[in-house]
C-alpha cells in the first residue's frame, strides 16, 4: 500500500485546489457535474481550469459544443505548448480538452502519464480551482490523477451498480493510492430523502469495511432541463440558469468552495423541495 500522499500533501505542488470528479461506472452524469460545478465556481469569481482527464473517451468539448484549437494529445506529441490548450468556456472558466477515441491516449504508458501529472502541477499555478473530469472506472490514469486531488468527489445515481462500483473505486483509491478525502454527491435524484438514502447506503458500507469517512456534498435533483442542455450541447447553467438543477449546482459550488464538510448536508438540498 502506498503512503497516504493525499493527506500528507506529498507530491502535490502548491496553487489551485484540485477537485477530481469520479464515478465507479459510466452514466452517472460525472461530466455534467464537472462542467456545471466548474461554471458555478467561476460564477463565484474563482479562476477555474476544467481539465478533461478522461483519456479514453473525452467529451467535455462535445458537451459544450465547442471545437478546441488543441488538445492534450497534441501537447504530449510536442506540437503545441501547454498554455495553448486553454480555451475560455465561461466567465472565469477555461477548458483543457483531450482527444476522444485515440488509442495512444487510452493506452498511455507510465512516462506519458507522469508528464500529464507534471502538467497538472503547472496548471495549478494558473488558477484557484482545478476541476478534473476523470474517466469512469479504475484505470491507472484515474488512480494517479485522483491521488493528486485535495478531494475526490464521487458521483452516484439511483442504480445498484452505481453504488457497488463507487465502493470499489473508493476502496482501490484508498488502499492503493492513499486517498483519504472523499466527497459524495447523488445525481438526478427524485427527492431529498432518496438522495440521503443513497448516500447512507454507500457511507455505511465504506465506513464499516474501509474506516474511511465520507463527506456528503449533496444532490442534484432530476430535471428535464439537463437532457435539453445535453441535446443542445450547452452547459445546463448557461442554457437554463434558473432550472432546479442549475440552482442546486450553484449551492454545490458554494459548499465545495468552502470545503466545509458535513455541514452542507441540508444546505445544498434546500430549495429542491419541489422534487421531494
Amino acid at each position: 500500500m502506498r503512503l497516504p500522499t493525499q493527506a500528507a500533501g506529498l507530491d502535490k505542488p502548491a496553487g489551485a485546489r484540485l477537485l477530481a470528479i469520479a464515478s465507479g461506472k459510466g452514466g452517472a452524469g460525472k461530466t455534467t457535474v464537472a462542467v456545471n460545478l466548474a461554471i458555478g465556481l467561476g460564477q463565484l469569481g474563482r479562476r477555474v481550469i476544467l481539465v478533461d482527464a478522461d483519456l479514453a473517451l473525452a467529451n467535455v468539448d462535445v458537451l459544450l459544443g465547442i471545437q478546441p484549437r488543441a488538445h492534450l494529445g497534441q501537447w504530449l506529441d510536442g506540437r503545441v505548448p501547454l498554455d495553448r490548450l486553454l480555451v475560455e468556456v465561461a466567465d472565469h472558466v477555461q477548458l483543457v480538452a483531450a482527444s476522444s477515441g485515440a488509442r495512444a491516449m487510452a493506452d498511455l504508458d507510465a512516462h506519458g502519464r507522469h508528464r500529464l501529472l507534471a502538467a497538472i502541477g503547472q496548471l495549478r499555478g494558473a488558477a484557484e480551482w482545478l476541476v478534473l473530469d476523470l474517466g469512469a472506472g479504475i484505470a491507472p490514469s484515474v488512480r494517479e490523477f485522483a491521488a493528486l486531488a485535495d478531494e475526490v468527489l464521487v458521483v452516484v445515481c439511483d442504480d445498484p451498480t452505481s453504488l457497488t462500483d463507487a465502493y470499489a473505486l473508493i476502496k482501490i483509491l484508498h488502499q492503493e493510492e492513499g486517498v483519504l478525502h472523499f466527497g459524495v454527491m447523488a445525481n438526478q435524484t427524485g427527492s431529498v430523502r432518496a438522495a440521503e438514502r443513497l448516500y447512507g447506503k454507500l457511507a455505511g458500507v465504506v465506513e464499516r469495511f474501509l474506516a474511511v469517512p465520507l463527506v456528503y456534498r449533496g444532490a442534484i435533483p432530476f430535471d428535464r432541463c439537463v437532457r435539453d442542455a445535453l441535446e443542445r450541447q450547452c452547459a445546463l447553467m448557461a442554457c437554463h440558469p434558473h432550472a432546479a438543477a442549475s440552482l442546486a449546482f450553484k449551492r454545490l459550488a458554494r459548499a465545495v468552495d468552502k470545503l466545509d464538510g458535513r455541514a452542507v448536508l441540508r444546505h445544498i438540498l434546500e430549495g429542491s423541495a419541489g422534487v421531494a
